[in-house]
């Protein structure tokens, strides 16, 4: 029962963050006093943190890759929804 109490008050539902579940997102994430802009999908969320799929980041080199990251909500901010880019194909016609 103890621990199932804990779990609800972890889990607070938030209308603002609810509605970009599944979607993917540019967030600002607050890092050594300057915002850094990272794309992903929101996974899911807590009172305290917020969980992204696919988050496209740099290294220390500049160079992007993907990954699953989980943020404090503290110093993350979700800005927009971002639209996925069309890419249109030539399709031969016989």
């Amino acid at each position: 029962m103890k621990s199932e109490i804990i779990e609800t008050v972890g889990k607070a539902y938030d209308p603002l963050i609810e509605k970009y579940i599944g979607k993917k997102v540019e967030i600002e994430i607050l890092e050594k006093e300057e915002f850094i802009k990272i794309e992903g999908i929101l996974m899911s969320y807590t009172v305290d943190f917020l969980e992204f799929g696919q988050a496209t980041l740099l290294d220390s080199n500049k160079i992007p890759y993907i990954a699953d990251i989980i943020v404090p909500q503290k110093i993350c901010i979700i800005r927009k929804t971002v639209r996925t880019k069309l890419v249109a194909t030539e399709t031969p016609v016989n």
